[in-house]
């Protein structure tokens, strides 16, 4: 099925990152595809497993990287109307 979409970008994010983003991103990675995984959308059962699953996940060719930096490069000027709703919807999911 997403074969079938034709995208060349996924962004994967989500709990555990030892495990379901970990596979996920490799199987991704494995087919071809341009995986972005925002960290502070992931969530890990420990620092330590974590960090060694994103160690693997830049290893794998995955780009580590923020909500903040995706939705930048979607939308780089934030005063135009689609730039200020997605700055809108980045402060409001913003994760400290």
């Amino acid at each position: 099925m997403l074969a079938q979409s034709r995208r060349k970008v996924l962004i994967v994010g989500g709990f555990a990152t030892e495990a379901v983003v970990l596979h996920a991103v490799l199987d991704a990675c494995a087919q071809g595809y341009e995986v972005l995984v925002p960290v502070d959308v992931c969530g890990g059962m420990s620092e330590r497993t974590e960090q060694s699953a994103l160690r693997h996940i830049i290893a794998a060719g995955a780009i580590t990287t923020s909500v903040v930096s995706i939705a930048t490069k979607l939308a780089p000027d934030f005063t135009t109307d689609p730039g200020k709703d997605l700055f809108d919807i980045v402060q409001r999911l913003r994760v400290t």
